[in-house]
């Protein structure tokens, strides 16, 4: 404590912190209150997002923009980014009911074709720069088919997209249904042209009449937004006079203090040569985590016993936008402190008077009242700042998943879900036989990836719905620590 007085007393902006969007609203929202209350908005919890340059732009939270009862109804959608079977199993449930019951046409462009337990309408797949190729190629499709005029910019920006069949099919299925979605998965949030596939995205929405909504990456994603758990937002949205530091520039910025609530920086966030360095460019570093890791062994200054979310009570808001409450069901063990009275703790100790609250109701309430007038809208008219699309890489490129057990430390530390054969098929790097072929791989069992400073030695399988000239790497696990960033170039060998 005497660590973050000092450096709130010297610079305020030297302390920074990185926040678990796993945590409850509450957790998070006493987080950021204490960083902000000691003068700094280096706080963020999109640990693997790299594109910030439209985040001023984007709607206040990630929001399906729809019931989730009417996905049941939809008469077409198109998925970007995502395989909603493993990320979010009972929307695509959902999903499958609409095609099943309702004969919906479902259409798919993200990395890995293959995935979904229900016929596509359409379906491409390819590195992160090919996504967004493809979204522009409808983009163009669509503009044909409607004869609406495209702006002038995205005339420029689009010149060179040449829709192909399945282009026009998700174009002619969005703009013929009566009733569709276009629903942004999870994987587009770490591409490197997120903003403008978050533009592509809304003028594809815009043109067939769909509606546009962004899944969470995680549990509480957000709730993190609505809490404040942002650089350049505060509670409820509303935004802050100079922006702080986002996750990937605390990252790579020395600070006097450094904060990790929830977090474990090495199987977390997929910057493995900016994660090995934490150590040398913080003077302090405080973990309030529930379990212990190499993070923590190796760089941690200070650790702080936290609660699980079994053990407290607290608050998640899903992806429709419903606030749901609970409460702990089993006792914290040993030391271990529920995240809202180990930040309270330390509010009254920092900044006597701001941090009097009794139980997670009252903070909850707090909350919830300062987001009582707001309006959850997708449509923020966002315009990236790029003036040409990606061009193709001629590398191989990767691509990435995280395994279904592999999100957060509760499940990798869980030794039956590690056991599972689902777990081991998603542990592994995948290419489809061409490519392996051109690798002369075919025989191969193990491949060492080469991506950045950092290197990796994982099993090899084939998997022919896998996209040429890609190969697909799992993050979130001990094995690819090291590796830097969920998509890029990558060079691979053979090992056995």
């Amino acid at each position: 404590m005497k660590k973050l007085s000092v450096s709130a007393n010297r610079k305020g902006d030297q302390i920074a912190a990185l926040i678990s969007p796993q945590l409850t609203l509450e957790e998070q929202f006493m987080a950021q209150k204490l960083i902000r209350g000691l003068g700094s908005n280096n706080i963020d919890h999109r640990l693997n997002q790299v594109d910030f340059s439209a985040q001023n732009q984007s709607a206040v939270m990630p929001w399906l923009g729809r019931s989730l009862k009417s996905l049941e109804t939809l008469n077409a959608a198109l998925i970007v980014g995502g395989n909603l079977r493993h990320e979010q199993p009972i929307l695509s449930h959902r999903l499958r009911k609409a095609v099943v019951g309702n004969t919906a046409e479902i259409s798919s462009i993200g990395h890995v074709t293959g995935q979904n337990n229900y016929p596509m309408h359409a379906e491409l797949g390819g590195s992160a720069a090919q996504l967004v190729l493809d979204l522009g190629s409808v983009v163009v499709a669509l503009a044909n088919k409607t004869g609406v005029d495209l702006s002038p910019r995205l005339q420029q920006l689009l010149e060179d997209c040449k829709p192909t069949r399945e282009h026009k099919a998700i174009a002619q299925s969005l703009n013929d249904a009566p009733d569709s979605a276009l629903i942004v998965g999870v994987q587009v949030l770490s591409n490197p042209a997120l903003s403008m596939i978050q533009e592509l995205c809304e003028t594809i929405a815009t043109q067939s009449n769909s509606s546009l909504g962004y899944l969470s990456p995680a549990a509480n994603s957000a709730g993190a937004c609505l809490s404040g758990c942002l650089p350049h937002r505060q509670l409820a949205g509303s935004a802050v006079d100079a922006a702080g530091q986002n996750a990937y520039q605390i990252l790579g910025t020395k600070h006097q203090v450094l904060l990790t609530l929830g977090v474990n920086p090495i199987l977390d966030i997929s910057q493995g040569k900016l994660v090995n360095e934490l150590g040398d460019k913080n003077d302090f570093i405080i973990a309030i985590n529930s379990f212990n890791n190499q993070f923590i062994e190796q760089q941690a200054d200070l650790v702080l016993p936290l609660s699980c979310f079994t053990e407290t009570s607290g608050t998640y808001v899903n992806t429709e936008g419903l606030w749901q409450s609970f409460n702990g069901c089993v006792k914290a063990p040993g030391e271990s402190r529920q995240g809202w009275k180990i930040l309270a703790s330390l509010g009254k100790t920092l900044l006597p008077g701001d941090f009097d609250y009794a139980d997670t109701a009252s903070i909850r309430n707090e909350v919830k009242e300062a987001c009582r007038e707001l309006n959850l809208d997708n449509f923020s008219g966002i315009k990236s700042s790029e003036t040409r699309l990606p061009s193709k890489p001629r590398a191989l490129q990767k691509i990435s998943h995280t395994p279904i057990y592999a999100s957060d430390d509760l499940t990798r530390l869980a030794a039956p879900l590690q056991s599972t054969p689902l777990t081991r098929q998603q542990c592994v790097v995948a290419m489809n036989s061409k490519q392996a072929k051109k690798l002369k791989f075919n025989d191969a069992d193990q491949v060492q990836i080469r991506q950045g400073s950092g290197t990796a030695v994982i099993p090899v399988v084939l998997n022919e719905n896998i996209p040429d000239d890609c190969v697909s790497v799992p993050v979130g696990i001990e094995a690819v620590k090291n590796l830097d960033g969920v998509y890029g170039t990558v060079e691979l060998e053979k090992v056995s």
